[in-house]
């Protein structure tokens, strides 16, 4: 038993070792991005349905990133903590404020260079690809059991399992592959990237039309006036309820 018991810690080591070499090359080769743009494709698979999506990405340093779907047209953008739903139908905004939980990690590992925190919420494993499938390069993440609140409550995962797939040169995901439950799973494939300069005037903003309501944790604050407005506004405070 004590053998295999060092044999085991020997391995688990050695497990970690690989993942802090792999974690140094993914921040290098990571750090010269500032900004990028680029378009993706959504596979969503429930026990009702299956559903297809596509839309375009765009990351900008530090830490936020847009996802503009189309048809129907709805973008999401993630400001730090800080959640941006607008949909140009119903003329409005819903912004929400997410806890600050490690596990928002995930959201930002396919484009930001920082890991830290990730390894905070999350098991990394490393994984060589299927040829059959895009990238040279692969981790799985597991979220790791945590706790909040007053009475350290459980936090429920963000998901079971993601895996990301990752091109050779900067690491960037091509295939994306989420396992919400048992049930329920996405894919998104991610092509055409553009990073810094060519990446264009892509911006990680929303450019929002006179009449737009703004909605802030469930409370309407702003009803957009002539001329229109960008969000996140460039001073914070700008964002405080209209009086």
């Amino acid at each position: 038993m004590k053998l295999l018991s060092i044999a085991v810690a020997v391995a688990s080591l050695g497990a970690a070792a690989e993942v802090d070499e792999f974690f140094a090359e993914f921040e290098a080769k990571r750090d010269h991005i500032e900004r990028l743009h680029a378009r993706f494709s959504q596979e969503t698979t429930t026990p009702d349905e299956e559903t297809r999506a596509v839309g375009f990405i765009v990351y900008e340093k530090p830490r936020r990133i847009l996802l503009q779907y189309l048809d129907p047209e709805v973008t999401y953008l993630i400001d730090e903590s800080r959640v941006y739903q607008y949909d140009p139908e119903l003329e409005q905004v819903q912004i929400y404020d997410l806890d600050d939980d490690p596990q928002l990690e995930a959201l930002f590992l396919g484009f930001d260079s920082e890991t830290d925190r990730l390894r905070e919420a999350y098991g990394v494993e490393l994984f060589e690809p299927d040829p059959s499938t895009c990238g040279d390069q692969a981790l799985r993440l597991t979220p790791l059991p945590q706790s909040a609140g007053e009475a350290g409550e459980d936090v429920a995962p963000l998901f079971e399992q993601i895996a990301l797939y990752l091109r050779t040169d900067d690491y960037l995901p091509c295939r994306i592959h989420v396992i919400n439950d048992e049930d329920s799973e996405v894919e998104i494939s991610v092509a055409e990237f553009k990073v810094n300069d060519a990446a264009g005037d892509a911006a990680a903003q929303l450019v929002l039309p006179e009449g737009t309501q703004i909605i802030e944790n469930e409370v309407l604050v702003e009803t957009v006036g002539p001329g229109g407005a960008t969000l996140p506004r460039a001073d914070a405070a700008a964002e405080e309820p209209a009086r």
